[in-house]
């Protein structure tokens, strides 16, 4: 069975917002710095080397306040994992959590600065009920920062043999493996090439419902 959810984002930075702030306030420190400049020079001519000294100042600090910026555009462009979330560390902590046997594909990005999104693949160990395991894995990313979540988990129902009715998947797949074994030695090679590619959907038929 199979268990979806999706959490509602948290609130976001709106890069062009922060990027018109950051332009208001340095034209505003410029025209100020401008206005000083000016009023020195007027009172003493001879510090007219103060005006390309300023310049220089006011464009250090128009690139110091474009780089963050800059580098949070770069960031959600190339679908980077949050920098602020340590996406090893949580998926060690969602694979240690009760009721789950592994996580696998396991993504994370920024749609938006501060706006973080996680998918991830978790498979239940047996018996556990995925209802459960959804909770506690939800409620782990959220303690990352993270609570735009969809997980799928996979739950895995008891029986004997962890096939259905009861067989075995190795062993089902150790019987295609062994026909051409029990075919007659004038048997083509055709016959042979199409029993392991009946083995190989097997196995990829395991991975899924196993």
């Amino acid at each position: 069975r199979k268990v979806t959810s999706t959490k509602p984002a948290a609130t976001a930075h709106n890069l062009n917002m922060r990027a018109a702030y950051v332009h208001v306030i340095g034209d505003l420190l410029h025209t100020f710095g401008v206005a000083v400049v000016g009023a020195v020079i007027w009172a003493h001519p001879r510090l007219h080397m103060i005006d390309p000294i300023c310049t220089f100042v006011f464009a250090g600090i128009v690139v110091a306040t474009t780089v963050p910026i800059t580098r949070d555009i770069v960031d959600v462009l190339m679908h980077r994992a949050p920098r602020d979330v340590d996406v090893a560390k949580l998926a060690k902590d969602l694979g240690s959590l009760p009721g789950v046997a592994e996580v696998g594909m396991l993504r994370a990005w920024s749609r938006t600065p501060g706006k973080p999104v996680l998918t991830a693949h978790v498979r239940c160990v047996r018996g556990a009920k995925a209802s459960h395991v959804l909770a506690a894995c939800t409620s782990e990313c959220t303690k990352a920062g993270i609570t735009d979540t969809t997980l799928q988990v996979v739950e895995v129902s008891g029986g004997g043999g962890g096939g259905r009715g009861g067989v075995s998947p190795s062993a089902s797949m150790q019987g295609l493996l062994d026909a051409p074994r029990r075919n007659n030695k004038g048997s083509s090679s055709s016959s042979s090439s199409l029993v392991r590619g009946d083995a190989h959907k097997m196995i990829q038929m395991c991975r899924v419902e196993v």
